[in-house]
């Protein structure tokens, strides 16, 4: 096969091998969408009519995350929640905290170790076979929490609480 002509529907633009027989498209709207090509045959021949194929164009995914924005330092149990539903889950905490459960999953456990703010959690996932474009960075405040020591005049027992 030679001579490859190339169409695509609005909203596509061919970035590459405009005349060989892959392409590379480039979508800028969203839905179905339309790409059709015609050819040459070894016998100079052209086909009866061009073939079509229609592709559904997702939307790049933008996660959100929702859970405590401000917390106590090494309280543990901290819950933070993106869209279920999703493939490839990755939780990342750039420093000051510890990730202690649901890595690869769409809620994550976290332990806040370094009091400031702001902390951050991140997430990424794939949805419909699109990645994010980038990480969704959540801001954490995490308070530093002042042991308390029971005062003298308490006069209590070795090793009782307060």
């Amino acid at each position: 096969m030679t001579n490859y002509t190339w169409t695509v529907s609005a909203g596509g633009s061919i970035t590459a091998g405009s005349t060989s027989e892959d392409i590379t498209v480039t979508w800028s709207t969203v839905g179905a969408k339309t790409v059709t090509v015609t050819y040459t045959d070894g016998n100079g021949c052209n086909p009866a009519s061009p073939t079509s194929k229609t592709v559904n164009v997702n939307p790049i995914p933008v996660p959100t995350i929702s859970g405590p924005n401000s917390v106590c330092e090494t309280k543990t149990g901290n819950i933070y929640t993106t869209e279920a539903s999703k493939t490839s889950y990755t939780w990342a905490i750039p420093a000051g905290g510890t990730i202690t459960g649901g890595q690869g999953t769409n809620t994550a456990t976290v332990t806040w170790n370094m009091p400031g703010a702001p902390q951050t959690i991140n997430v990424t996932y794939i949805s419909n076979g699109c990645p994010a474009a980038a990480p969704t960075v959540y801001d954490v405040t995490v308070v530093q929490t002042h042991p308390f020591k029971c005062p003298d005049k308490w006069n209590l027992e070795e090793g009782s609480d307060c």
